[in-house]
Parts: C-alpha cells; structure tokens; sequence
C-alpha cells in the first residue's frame, strides 16, 4: 500500500548502524547537578519546583508505563485534553490525516523544547491551521510538560487554552535501543516502533555533547468490517440510526438504478446486498423502493494504516566558560492512507447520470438512472508529509545576565492525494459515445479507466522563520528574595502555499468543483517582559505583558498576573489572570473560492409538492468559500483559582477552577444564513440565473399563497459564495483536580494510587446571547453534557514497584453525553433522540503493563491497553455505531517492549 521513500531507508540504515556502534559503548553517566532552569509557564530560570500556573508533567517512564503508541495516544488520556484529535476520523476534509490535541476545547500553542513548531501546511474542512502532532515520534520524546492555563504573555498571543511542550533529550551519553510490539486481539492494529538514542562528549571535561535519535514506526489497518458492532446498515436495535449506501461499497461493485419512481439493485449487485430501502421517511419506502445496499463500515478503516521515520539531534557545545553554541536538528516523514469512497457519477449538470435508452449498455429500453461510484476499487486519500525543524544559537551570560539568540525554520512540504476521482467531461463523452458501461461490477479496460482519472492532488508547504533574543537577571532584594527578570524579543514570519492539482484548479473532476491555490504569508513582530516577584518568603507574584504585531492582523497587548502563596510546606494556593488572541489562518484570508456542491434549499423556488418547483427543495449548488480579508481576530480572557495540599506525608491533591471566554470566534458562513438574507448583508453573494419562460409559466400556475411566500420569481441558483466570518463566541469553566498517594511496605514494595479528572461546569457557544442551542456550530447541542463535549474525564490508577518489578493498572472514565440534537441532515430527521434525552453511555477502560528490570541495562515491559476489550460506547447518529471524537475502536491491544542501554 505504501511505496517507501528513500529517507525511511536512510532512516533503516542509520538505526542498525547506530545499534551496531552501541555495542562498543559503556559510558558512565554525570550525577545531575541542580541548577536554575526554565520551566514552561516562566521564560525566568529557578530551581525546579512548583510554578505559579499549574502544569502536568509527563515523564518518559509515565509514558511507557501507559503503552501509547503515539503522542496523541498520551494526551488523548489527559482528561484536560481528551478527544481523538482527528485521528480515528475519515478524513474528508484538507488535513493530510493531520492530528491535534486542545486543552479544554481551546487553541492551544504546541511548542518542542520551549520553541514553537511550524503549522501544518494542511488545514481543516474550516480553514483552521495547526502544528501536526504526527510530526512527533514518541521515541523522541524525553518529557512533555502541559501548561493548564494561558500564556499568550509568555509564549504567544495563540496560547488560550494553555501550551504543550515536547522536550527532547539532550546531555545524553551512552546508547539506548528500544523496540516494541503490540496488536489487538481482536485482530489488525499491529503497531511495531523501533528506535536508538545516544549521545557522545562530556561537558564537564570535552565542553561538547551530542545526543541523537532515529527512529521508525508502522502501523497497520483495521477494517471496519473487522469490527462487528460497526458492520451495520441498520443500528435500529440498538435504538440507533439507519444508514445504507446505495452507491457500492466499493467503486467496482454494482449500484442501485431506477426507472421513473422504481429503485432496485443493479443485476449485477452480490446477492447479500440486494436489500429493500431502510423504512424512514426520506427513504420513500415502498414495494419498488429497493437498492444495492452497503454498510459504511464496508469502505472505511477504522484505523488507518501510517508509517513514521525521523531523526533528531541536539549539540551544546560550550566555546567559553560562559559561552555555549546550542543546534536542534529534527526530521520526520510521515505517511497515511485513509481509505474512502471513489467520486460518485455525475451527468453534466452534476446531478444523477441518466443513460438514455439509445446507449448501447442500456437494456431496459428507457432512460436509467444509475448511482454508482467511479469503478476504481477504492477511493479516499493517500498523504506524505515531511517535516524539518533547524534551530540554532549562542547563550551565555555577561555582567550577571543569562541571555540567548536563537534562529530557527520550520518546514512542512506535503502531498495529498485523493483516489477515484474522475474527469467530468471525458466520462460524460465517453457515456455519449456508447464507451463507458456504468452497469454491473467494472466491466470497462483498465486503459479506458486510466483515460478517464482525473488527478486531484493538493500540496502544500508551510514555512516558520523566527529570531529570537531573550535575556534575564536578578536585582534588588524584596523580603521574599530577589526580583527575577526576562525580557526578549521576537520576529517570525509565517508562510503557506497551497497547490492543487491542474484538473481541480480548473474544475474538471467529476464531484468537486473548482479548487484554486493558495499563496500568503505573514510578518509578525513581539516584545515581552516578565517579572517574578517574591514579596515575601511564602508569597511569589508573577506579571508578564507581551505585544505582538502582525502584518495583517493588527497589533495586541496581553498581559499575565499570577500569584503563588505557600503558607506552610503543606499548602500552596495559586490565582492567575491572562488575555490572548488568535489570528486568523492564512488559509481564511488568502483562499481564492473552494468550490463545493450542496444540496440546497431555495426559499425563493422551493414548494414542495409542485411539479415544476419541488426540484429546488432539494438541489445541487455550488458554494464557493472565498477567503476574507477583513477578517478579526479571536480573543480570550480567562483566569483559574486553585491549590495544592500535602495534608499528610505523601499524599498531595490539587484543584484547579478555571474560566475562559472566547470571542469573535471564526466560522465558516453557511448557505442557509446567505440565502435567508439574500435581500440583505448577503445581496452580492447570490448569483442567479436569467429567469425562463418555463420559470414564467409555472410560477403563474402557483397559488397566490405559494407566490407570496417565495415571492417574487427569480432565476434558478447559479452559485452562493460562502466565506469566514466573525460571529461565535464560547464560554468555559470547570475544575481540574488531582490527587495522588505513595506508601511503601516492607514486603510488598512501594505503591502509587493517582488521580486526575476534569469536570466541565459549562461550554456554551453562542451566536446570540438569548438563543444558545439553536445558533451552535452545525446545529449541534455545544454545552457540557451534551454531544461532543463529556461533562466529566477522569483516570484513576495505581503504580506499584518493588526491586526490579513494576506495575500500572489505570481506569479511564469518559462521561455519558446527549446525543446530537440533529443527527443529521438526511438521514432519519424523525427521530428526535434529543427531546427524548438518550444519552450515549459513559464509558470505563482499564489499561495495565508489568515491567522487569532484573536484566543487566534492560526492561522488558508487557501490558494491554483496554484490558476488558469493551466496545466503544454507541453513538444512534453515527454511520459506524461509535463516535469517533471520543471513542477507540480498536478494542483490546496487548505489547510487548524492550529497552536496552549501552553503558
């Protein structure tokens, strides 16, 4: 399925050229010396400890522990995170099987070793951009530190839901080897990692080390016929929805014809498929209602298959006492096959093809209409994206100031590619000159179908370019010690292109219409300044202010006011307030029209039930999303209250309450809102077409009522242009709250019981203040509890050590939800789960590992990952039975690692 690239080779061969070098090394490692420094939340040095903003810290050994198989796999079990982040979705949108993590539904910023990330060249069906967390090997990756609060002062005017920082390894001597294996037992999911760390030079005594990592990945598939709770047209036992495709599972199967008002399945249809229309009202059912029936699950993958290589380095090489020369180096690449359907057949018109009587493959002697795919096997997309990250500096310190000057580029170049497409034209010819036989399973040349592809392809490249100076010291004297200082400056320029393929620039592909490039690119410019202010021995005042100017987006001040107060070594209590603000995407300024057909409703042409009218009831529009300049930009205010108390040896609990308000959000205008004001805000966004004397005709034959309710005639819909715009806002808070437990026997060894959970209090998004539920995004119910958005996520485990034995069991909670309020706009309207409060049920997993470390310089580990294999909870409104934001289809997945070091 995948055609390896020449790096994953280079990549291959430096992993067993690094193996084979590790087995002449034995390096002792240098006792850690304690020392200030940053840690994120602060651009001030300290010793290490406890900040004013709370933080998670993720350590490689909770990693391991846990038996993730990728980044998002670690933060998706973070209940301030939570979420599938895209990863288990189809994918039908523009991100490159991208995947994301927010804290709390919030934009957050994504940072590697304190420093920011390129954004995907990618972006979302809305335009939205953000850093793609496939970029990240798991192997490389040291610790992860999660910053629960705002920090556009400190980091960013972007980081509203808080910052996640990826640290690498660096100061490493000695070669580590790890690999892994792991499969569900339900069969597919295979996930094998292979990865060598080392490092070489000892600062204290060569002044220079050099650490690095390679590493490769590689998953496989699960079908989503491999799951039975998935391979389903109708979930109606379940209290569910039914959801049939009349097209083919796949682009080489038969369809489902009709002549007049009678469907039935194409002869050549399997005869398992051969089924009767599911009975709801949009499905007309009837005698002659029947089709070539197949389930969603026949052509999707639940998980998709990927493979992922890199490479990293990081040298500190200290030139003088107080003189270091620092250099990142990081490279990825990362492939993805998301598999789908191939384009559907279209006339012209872009509606149902018709073969008339006269074609020669006809032989029902009247015209047919066939719904059928494009007959390549499978469709969907196919994407390859590289990633490099430079960074290089100086750092040291001059007349009692620790400074730095960084450099650093950002770069992802990717490609994808989306199969069974077709060119619109030459199919249509080609169905006029008697060619193309759209009946049966394929029965047309591999040459002819190669004539009729289309490519539909888009790449894209996005680039990060950044300098950065930064510099802090100590002065004065308060009663709590001494005033610490950071100032810094930053410039960066950010810039994307977005290239499709010549056929879906110039709208030949059958299904799509036209897709344009995308050229832009950004400037900002930033000064910040922090101070730590520790007023007294048991009181510690944070205050940070940070401008930004951006080229386009204007310029902004946010600022940051903490307070830490440790009254006694067993209570700590924390206040923090801070603004931020998002810029709009380049995407959302710079698009030139992404062309797309809607079914659409005309309020100025639809009556339903009339013969000539009731055809623009349900139509085929195009809709062209047309980027805007004047877009604003989003902000937020928020500010958290919380503590941390150790009431008693070794037992610690923390909570936190935050609330976030997030403005001027960015939504993509829909159709409906265009049309509804078509006479209004939105007059020259409606083109129409030249009014008929068949328009003519029968709107004379309409009823007076009829003509007064749609009014004047006007001309059929030519084209709607779309576009982003300013009008959501959302409301946040809840509580963070953690505890955790360490007591140690004699016999049985040492345990850790811990928690953590965060339960939302309120998530409203809102387009008018007075009307909350109707004005979501989508028409989707948007508070805590409700789709999409668990009120509660927790996790409750223990750790257990005793010599070289260790042991973690951990059960995740993820909170029942309402079900969507309208499931969807085709399917099964009648059903009103909402009114009725179904719920789709909590669910508990539980994931447990055991490790052995009585082997000279190795641990084997073995563990599971959802112990029970319990299926994902059921969603009524999903064509796979699952929600796929929250829930894992894999079931049971059971691994196996070893790490050994060299020393």
């Amino acid at each position: 399925m995948f055609q390896e690239k020449t790096v994953v080779r280079w990549v291959r061969v430096a992993l067993a050229l690094l193996s084979a070098h590790a087995v002449a090394m034995a390096q002792e490692q240098p006792e850690p010396k304690m020392e200030r420094v940053e840690i994120t939340g602060s651009n001030i040095k300290r010793v290490a400890q406890e900040g004013v903003s709370p933080m998670t810290l993720i350590t490689k050994e909770d990693i391991k522990r846990s038996g993730a198989t990728s980044v998002l796999d670690v933060l998706r079990n973070l209940p301030g995170v939570g979420g599938n982040g895209s990863e288990f979705g189809n994918g039908n949108d523009f991100r490159n099987g991208a995947t994301t993590a927010s804290l709390r539904g919030m934009p957050t910023l994504i940072l590697l070793n304190g420093n920011r990330l390129p954004v995907s060249g990618s972006d979302d069906s809305n335009g939205f951009t953000s850093v793609d967390l496939n970029m990240l090997p798991l192997a490389a990756i040291e610790r992860i530190e999660v910053l629960k609060d705002g920090a556009s002062a400190i980091y960013g005017t972007d980081a509203v839901g808080g910052v996640i920082n990826f640290i690498m390894r660096q100061n490493y001597q000695g070669v580590d080897l790890s690999t892994s294996y792991g499969a569900t037992t339900l069969g597919g999911g295979d996930v094998r990692k292979l990865s060598v760390t080392g490092g070489y030079g000892d600062r204290a005594t060569q002044k220079f080390n050099l650490t690095y990592a390679a590493m490769y990945e590689d998953t496989k598939r699960i079908k989503g016929t491999d799951r039975d709770w998935a391979n389903h047209i109708d979930f109606g036992a379940s209290g569910g929805l039914q959801y049939a495709n009349v097209y083919g599972a796949h682009g080489t199967d038969a369809g489902t014809l009709s002549i007049g008002g009678n469907r039935f399945p194409d002869p050549g249809c399997l005869p398992g498929s051969k089924l009767p229309y599911p009975s709801g009202a949009e499905w007309f059912p009837s005698p002659t209602r029947n089709g070539c029936l197949s389930a969603t699950a026949e052509f999707t993958d639940l998980v998709k298959p990927s493979r992922r290589a890199g490479a990293t380095a990081a040298l500190n090489w200290d030139i003088a006492p107080d003189l270091t020369l620092f250099a990142n180096a990081f490279y990825t690449n990362f492939d993805k096959r998301i598999v789908g359907q191939s384009s559907w057949l279209q006339n012209r018109a872009r509606n149902n093809l018709v073969i008339p009587a006269s074609n020669p493959f006809n032989t029902y002697g009247k015209p047919v209409t066939v719904r059928r795919d494009f007959p390549i096997y499978e469709g969907g997309l196919k994407t390859n994206v590289d990633n490099l990250w430079l960074l290089t500096g100086l750092k040291g310190e001059t007349a009692g100031w620790d400074w730095s000057v960084t450099l650093s580029h950002g770069e992802e170049r990717g490609r994808a590619d989306t199969l069974g497409a077709y060119k619109l034209e030459e199919l249509n010819k080609a169905v006029d000159d008697g060619r193309f036989n759209p009946f049966g399973a394929n029965s047309n040349s591999d040459a002819l179908i190669r004539e009729l592809s289309g490519e539909m392809y888009v790449k894209t490249r996005s680039k990060t370019d950044s300098i950065k100076l930064q510099a802090g010291t100590e002065f004065g004297e308060l009663p709590g010690g001494k005033v610490g200082v950071s100032v810094g400056s930053e410039l960066r320029k950010n810039s994307l292109s977005y290239t499709p393929s010549m056929d879906w620039q110039q709208g030949l592909l059958g299904q799509y219409a036209v897709l344009p490039p995308i050229s832009g690119s950004e400037k900002l410019s930033a000064v910040y300044a922090e101070l730590s202010l520790p007023l007294l021995k048991t009181l510690e005042a944070q205050a940070a202010v940070r401008y930004d100017k951006y080229e386009l987006a204007g310029s902004t001040t946010n600022p940051k006011f903490g307070l830490k107060w440790k009254p006694t070594r067993e209570i700590m209590l924390r206040a923090n307030y801070s603004t931020g603000m998002v810029a709009p995407s380049l995407p959302q300024r710079f698009s030139q029209g992404r062309d797309a057909f809607y079914q659409t409703k005309d309020p100025h042409r639809c009556v339903e039930g009339d013969v000539y009218f009731d055809q623009y009831c349900t139509r085929q529009v195009k809709a062209s999303n047309v980027g805007t300049k004047g877009l604003q930009p989003e902000k937020s205010n928020q500010y958290n209250v919380g503590f941390v108390i150790e009431p008693i040896k070794d037992l610690n609990i923390g909570l936190t309450y935050y609330d976030i308000k997030w403005k001027n959000k960015i939504d993509i205008l829909d159709t409906t809102t265009v049309l509804d004001n078509e006479d209004g805000a939105y007059k020259d966004h409606v083109t129409r077409k030249d009014v008929t004397a068949d328009d003519i005709a029968a709107y004379a034959a309409l009823s007076a009522a009829d003509r007064a309710r749609i009014g004047p005639l006007r001309g059929e819909l030519s084209n709607i242009k779309t576009g982003w715009v300013n009008r959501f806002e959302s409301h946040t808070s809840g509580i963070d709250l953690d505890a955790s437990y360490t007591f140690r026997t004699d016999k049985l060894g040492r345990f850790k019981v811990f928690g953590d959970a965060n339960y939302t209090i309120r998530y409203d998004t809102v387009l008018l203040a007075d009307n909350v539920y109707i004005n979501c995004p989508n028409n989707t119910s948007c508070d805590a509890g409700e789709y999409n958005n668990p009120r509660v996520l927790a996790n409750v485990g223990v750790n257990w050590d005793l010599g070289p034995w260790s042991a973690t069991g951990i059960v995740k909670y993820v909170a029942g939800t309402k079900v969507d309020r309208s499931p969807s706009a085709v399917q099964n309207q009648w059903y009103d789960f909402y009114a009725k409060g179904r719920r789709i049920p909590a669910t508990a997993t539980m994931d447990a590992s055991v490790s052995y470390a009585g082997i000279k310089n190795a641990v084997i580990r073995v563990g599971a990952n959802n112990v029970f294999n319990r299926d994902p909870a059921f969603d009524p409104g999903s064509s796979l039975g699952y929600n796929d934001s929250w829930g894992d289809p894999r079931g049971r997945f059971v691994y196996v690692s070893l790490d050994y070091s060299f020393k």
